[in-house]
């Protein structure tokens, strides 16, 4: 394992705790978690036409990040080790691409200099 942890962990890890910024991050202002939360079913169909021995659904409150230039497999690691030690919180995590040393370099490599 290696020693450096991205930033984006401490990031799910404030918003699940409700630590993060206001100001950053207003479109989470007045969210709290609900110990009594359900996800919607419908009255209408009800679940009759489940299969009845299919694993159940997570109903657990969730986290969704989106990095915008691609993500690695460090962040998408962290996502992982979020959810697994927040039982009640699932983190999901996408991005505009993966990440590999090869495309951050030939990306890199992209860049203009304009002087």
């Amino acid at each position: 394992m290696s020693r450096w942890t991205p930033v984006v962990k401490d990031i799910m890890e404030d918003c699940i705790d409700d630590k993060l910024d206001a100001r950053h991050f207003p479109f989470l202002a007045g969210r709290s978690q609900s110990a009594t939360y359900h996800a919607p079913t419908s009255a209408r169909y009800g679940h009759w036409h489940k299969d009845k021995t299919q694993a159940a659904v997570k109903n657990v409150p969730r986290v969704l990040v989106f990095i915008v230039g691609g993500a690695s497999f460090s962040e998408m690691r962290c996502a992982y080790e979020v959810t697994a030690n927040n039982k009640n919180w699932e983190v999901i995590i996408g991005s505009s691409h993966i990440l590999t040393p090869e495309i951050f370099l030939s990306d890199l490599g992209s860049l203009s200099k304009e002087d």
